[in-house]
């Protein structure tokens, strides 16, 4: 049975990766582990999914205390500018929303970086980003439960222990992702597709 202390775990861990700035961890994946191991049925599934989706929807807030912190560096920028005329309009929810749905690209921890610095009203934006993010979680839930039974079925082992294993391979990936120097990775793959340019045209 899922109890209180499972809950608060979950939307503990849901807060704490999605808290951690352009940085998130397989929550997920842990949420689905536990799933499995409690026994799955519709309304453990419903639960765990909001749990999760409200721990990662209002984590955002940090981001957006960030954002507040930094407003003086950031004031004259041209997107936080731009944010401070439209405010939370539709055409700005259509995009937080989007940005809070789309996995692996943290997108929206820019949007509510530049939402603290431009001051936008954070419950508004808790609003959409609460609504997206129990939606990734039925999504991303509800494949990850398919795809370890299909595992588990294939190489004869149990889908929690699958899950677990899971956990330590996305936890270190993502740890290397996270360690990346991405403005030099994106130099030295720009300078390599340059080169293979070149030759093609010496060729």
């Amino acid at each position: 049975m899922l109890n209180v202390g499972v809950l608060l775990f979950l939307f503990t861990i849901s807060f704490a990766f999605n808290a951690t700035p352009f940085f998130g961890g397989p929550y997920t994946i842990i949420a689905t582990t536990i799933l499995l191991q409690n026994g799955v049925t519709p309304l453990s599934f419903v639960i765990v999914s909001v749990v999760t989706g409200l721990g990662a929807a209002t984590s955002k807030t940090v981001m957006y205390a960030i954002g507040i912190s930094a407003k003086k560096p950031l004031q004259k920028n041209r997107n936080v500018i731009f944010l401070k005329k439209i405010g939370v309009n539709r055409g700005f929810s259509i995009t937080l929303f989007i940005a809070s749905v789309m996995p692996f690209l943290p997108m929206d921890d820019f949007l509510y970086l530049a939402g603290g610095a431009a001051k936008l009203n954070v419950l508004s934006m808790l609003q959409i980003s609460i609504v997206a993010k129990v939606i990734k979680s039925f999504i991303e839930i509800g494949t990850e439960f398919l795809g370890l039974k299909a595992i588990s079925e294939v190489v004869n082992v149990n889908p929690v222990e699958i899950g677990l294993i899971s956990i330590v391979i996305f936890g270190a990936l993502g740890y290397v992702l996270f360690k990346i120097d991405w403005e030099r990775a994106y130099e030295e793959a720009m300078t390599y597709v340059k080169r293979l340019v070149w030759k093609q045209k010496e060729g």
